[in-house]
């Protein structure tokens, strides 16, 4: 099998363990509002990258060269965990956010918002808002039953799950403490980046993996590490697509991060190397205004905020790939994560 076709085929794994479970809960749900959260959660779950699951599952076959029915089950339980433990920080996360969108489409907040609207409620945003909740805590709560198939491994891959989702509330909590009238320095937005998003999204699906395939502490000390650097360069990638990225191809606004003003390594690099910039930044607190936001990209631009990002991204690909192909790494589970380094590397979505 070439790696593609080994990659489709454990992913169809993982879908079809998680297909199974949101089915089962749908035909549990016996009120039409209560299966409509579970309809939503389910369109949620789709049209990701898949980016954790396949990391789940690639390291604990070992880029499947270890392909039997006990590894293939439980790792597909736990990749399915990740995926709606993901989809749930989403939904959560948009609220938050106050964001409409989610990969082309409204949020789920958004979409129930609208429900309640068309249904004559007097506090729709509120209510939308709420129901989102609730949604975004059936996929936590799913997350762990679904951790119940990892068999054997179960008690460590709960301890895991467990650490990442406290580093993630902890990292979303400095998140919004986080004031636009702060400069924080880029080494201390890259650590919030590790805490809310790097240690669910790639430290603990590999660590999980590294498990279920009953790797040794070198290898799993050098995946680790790789991890890090990945999460770390991800969310680098993610503020580029966020700020200079096409809408088209992200499925998400351009707009979102400046008119919050979120604090990113080109906000911060801009701000180092521009004398405009806290004058741009003032006028993008004042509301929805097009010409502050169009300054503030240029800015970005001309200042070679955007080039600085790119490079500081191609660092931390290089320094996980160094760790990925470390000695005591199986050669074909380096050469997979290599590859799907190189792919994170050049993404455009």
């Amino acid at each position: 099998m070439t790696t593609a076709s080994v990659q489709e085929h454990l992913l169809g794994l993982v879908d079809a363990r998680l297909e199974a479970f949101l089915d089962l809960r749908r035909a549990e749900a016996t009120d039409p509002s209560f299966t409509r959260l579970w309809d939503l959660l389910a369109q949620s779950c789709q049209g990701g990258k898949r980016i954790r699951p396949l990391l789940v599952l690639t390291v604990a076959t070992g880029a499947g060269t270890r392909m039997d029915p006990a590894t293939l089950a439980a790792a597909a339980g736990v990749g399915a965990a990740f995926e709606i433990l993901h989809t749930g920080f989403l939904i959560h996360d948009d609220i938050m956010d106050r964001d409409v969108q989610r990969r082309g489409r409204p949020t789920v907040a958004a979409a129930l918002m609208g429900v309640a609207r068309d249904g004559g409620d007097v506090d729709a945003t509120h209510t939308g808002a709420s129901a989102a909740i609730i949604t975004g805590d059936l996929a936590l709560t799913g997350a762990y039953r679904l951790l119940a198939d990892a068999g054997p491994s179960m008690s460590r891959v709960v301890d895991i799950v467990d650490e990442a989702l406290r580093r993630t509330a902890e990292g979303q909590l400095r998140d919004i403490s986080t004031t636009p009238a702060a400069r924080p320095r880029e080494e201390d937005l890259l650590d919030l980046a590790r805490l809310k998003t790097g240690v669910y999204s790639f430290e603990a699906p590999i660590a999980c993996g590294a498990v279920l395939g009953g790797l040794g502490p070198t290898p799993t000390a050098q995946l680790a590490a790789g991890a890090r650097d990945l999460g770390g360069a991800f969310q680098v990638v993610d503020d580029l697509l966020g700020t200079v990225g096409d809408p088209g191809l992200t499925g998400k606004s351009t707009s979102s991060d400046l008119r919050r003003r979120k604090h990113t390594v080109l906000t911060v690099w801009a701000a180092s190397r521009d004398a405009r910039w806290p004058s741009i930044w003032e006028d993008l607190g004042r509301g929805d205004s097009e010409e502050a936001e169009h300054l503030a990209r240029e800015v970005i631009v001309s200042s070679g905020a955007d080039d600085h990002a790119r490079e500081l991204s191609a660092a931390l690909h290089d320094s996980a790939r160094t760790h990925f192909t470390h000695p005591s790494v199986p050669e074909p589970l380096a050469r997979a994560l290599v590859a799907l380094t190189d792919t994170l590397e050049a993404r455009s979505r």
